[in-house]
C-alpha cells in the first residue's frame, strides 16, 4: 500500500492547480508558472489511480532517414561533472538518426550562460541550446528560441508523457521554449558522522527551525580555540529561499520589487543572523565562505547541514567517498514550508538552419530513449513521470539512503524567478544584500536601495 501511495503521489505532484499538460499550447497566462508557485498534488490525485503506463516506444518520427546528412551543434550544461552522461544521450541519438551529424560541446554551468550571451551577441548560436527555468524568459524575451508550438502541433507530440509543470514552467514571452529534460528540488544534504559524534538524531520532516538552530549550533565548533570556526552546523544556501520561507515575495503580484515588505526583510534577517551575529552564528559568513566555498567544505566534512540539489549527489558520491556517511534529509523551513524547485529544458534557436534535426533531437534528448540515459547516470530527475517514477532512486543506487524526501519536497517547492530582465533584477539586489551579509548595512536600508533600482528598471523598460 505504501509504495502505491508513493507512486500516485509522484505521477501527481506536477500538475498545476485543476490543469493538466495539454495538446494546445497557445499561449496563456494561467499555462506560465511564476515566481513562488507551487505545484499541487491533489487535483490528479484519482487519475493517476487508474493512469496507464506509456508505451516504451517514442512516437513515430517523421524524419526523412534517406535524406542527405546535416549536421546540428548542441549546447549543454547537463551533467557537466561527469561529461559521459549526456554524451551517451549524443552518440545514442546519432545512432538512431545515422543522417544527423551532431557537434556537441558542454560547458560548466558557472561558464554557460556567459558564453551563450556573448556568442548571441556575436550572432553565433548553437541549433540546441540546454535552458534552465530562469534564462528561458530572458532569451525567449530576446527572441533568440523558437516556439515549439508549430512542431508540436503538426505531429501531435505527446505532451502527456511529462510532468504538467515541467512542461509549462518554459513557457515564457507567449511561446513553448524548450521541451522538459530535468527537474530538482532542494533539499537538506546532512553529514551523518557529524550527527552521531555529537548524539543528534538526524533531522526528519518533524523538524522545526528551532530544532535545525539547536542541532546546528552544537555542531558549529572552533575546535582549537583560535577564534576561527573550524566546523558549522549549517550553510545558509540560496537567499530567496529565506524570502519563501518567511512568506515574501521577490516580485510581487504586482510585478514591482517585494523585497522591501516585512515578510521578506524578516526572511533575509534571519540569513544575515545565522552567519554573522556571534550569538546565533551557525553558518560561514561571506568571508569566510571566500576562503573556502559551501560545497568544499561539506565534502572535506566540516558542515553538518547543507541545502542542496540532486546535481549534487554525483560529486559528492565520487569526492567524499568513505571519509564520512552522509544522506539527505526533509529541507527545515522558518516559517512555512518553501524550497526552491528548478527546471532544465532542451530549445532550438530561432536562427537554426536545420530546425527539422534540432526538432528531432529535442524529442529524443528530452524523451523516454534519452532521458532513460540521463536518469541511469544519476542526473537530477526525469520530467518525463514514467522515467521518475520507475528509474530515478534506483539509479542512485543506495546513495542517498533517503532520496524519497527530494520527491516528497515537490509539494511545498516553488519556483525561483523567470523574468526577462531577471539578470539584472539581479545585479541591483545582489550587491546590496552582500553589504547586509558583510554587516556594513542593514537588512531593511540594503532592499530599499535594491527596491528603488528594481523598480526603475521594470517601469523603464516597460514592465
Amino acid at each position: 500500500m505504501k509504495k502505491i501511495l508513493f507512486i500516485i503521489l509522484i505521477v501527481c505532484m506536477f500538475a498545476l492547480c485543476s490543469c493538466s499538460p495539454s495538446q494546445d499550447v497557445e499561449s496563456s497566462e494561467e499555462d506560465t508558472m511564476v515566481e513562488g508557485e507551487i505545484s499541487d498534488i491533489e487535483s490528479e490525485m484519482k487519475e493517476a489511480e487508474t493512469e496507464e503506463k506509456s508505451e516504451e516506444a517514442e512516437e513515430k518520427s517523421t524524419w526523412d532517414f534517406d535524406a542527405d546528412p546535416v549536421t546540428i551543434s548542441v549546447l549543454s550544461f547537463f551533467s557537466s561533472d561527469d561529461l559521459s552522461v549526456e554524451k551517451a544521450v549524443v552518440d545514442a541519438f546519432m545512432e538512431a538518426y545515422p543522417n544527423i551529424v551532431v557537434e556537441y560541446d558542454n560547458l560548466a554551468f558557472s561558464d554557460y550562460f556567459t558564453f551563450v550571451t556573448t556568442n548571441i551577441a556575436g550572432g553565433v548560436v548553437p541549433d540546441v541550446m540546454a535552458m534552465n527555468f530562469e534564462q528561458g524568459a530572458r532569451y525567449a524575451d530576446m527572441g533568440v528560441l523558437e516556439d515549439l508550438t508549430t512542431y508540436i502541433k503538426a505531429e501531435d507530440y505527446n505532451l502527456d508523457k511529462y510532468f504538467a509543470s515541467t512542461v509549462n514552467m518554459h513557457h515564457h514571452a507567449g511561446i513553448q521554449s524548450g521541451l522538459p529534460a530535468t527537474f530538482s528540488i532542494v533539499i537538506n544534504f546532512i553529514n551523518k558522522t557529524l550527527f552521531d559524534e555529537a548524539g543528534i538524531a538526524y533531522p526528519d520532516e518533524n523538524w522545526t527551525w528551532e530544532d535545525l538552530v539547536d542541532a546546528a549550533a552544537k555542531m558549529t565548533v572552533d575546535f582549537d580555540g583560535d577564534g576561527i570556526i573550524d566546523q558549522f552546523g549549517y550553510v545558509a544556501g540560496w537567499w530567496p529561499n529565506f524570502v519563501f520561507q518567511n512568506g515574501g515575495q521577490i516580485l510581487n503580484d504586482e510585478g514591482r520589487c517585494g523585497l522591501n515588505t516585512p515578510e521578506a526583510i524578516e526572511g533575509l534577517q534571519v540569513m544575515v543572523d545565522i552567519t554573522l551575529d556571534p550569538e546565533q552564528k551557525i553558518a560561514p559568513d561571506r568571508s569566510e565562505l571566500n576562503d573556502a566555498g559551501d560545497w568544499d567544505r561539506f565534502q572535506a566534512g566540516s558542515i553538518a547541514i547543507m541545502p542542496n540539489g540532486p546535481w549534487a549527489v554525483t560529486p559528492f558520491k565520487n569526492n567524499i567517498g568513505d571519509k564520512f556517511e552522509w544522506d539527505v534529509a526533509p529541507f527545515t523551513s522558518i516559517n512555512q514550508p518553501a524550497t526552491l524547485m528548478f527546471g532544465n529544458s532542451y530549445t532550438m534557436s530561432s536562427t537554426s538552419e536545420q530546425k527539422k534535426a534540432a526538432w528531432e533531437f529535442i524529442k529524443f534528448a528530452t524523451g523516454e530513449k534519452g532521458s532513460t540515459l540521463r536518469q541511469a547516470g544519476g542526473y537530477e530527475i526525469s520530467s518525463v513521470k514514467e522515467i521518475a517514477l520507475r528509474d530515478f532512486i534506483s539509479s542512485l543506487n543506495g546513495v542517498p539512503e533517503n532520496a524519497q524526501y527530494f520527491l516528497d519536497a515537490t509539494s511545498y517547492a516553488s519556483l525561483p524567478v523567470a523574468h526577462p530582465l531577471w539578470g539584472e533584477i539581479h545585479d541591483f539586489i545582489w550587491p546590496e544584500l552582500e553589504q547586509a551579509l558583510q554587516g556594513i548595512k542593514s537588512v531593511e536600508d540594503a532592499m530599499e536601495t535594491a527596491c528603488q533600482a528594481v523598480d526603475k528598471l521594470l517601469e523603464e523598460n516597460g514592465y
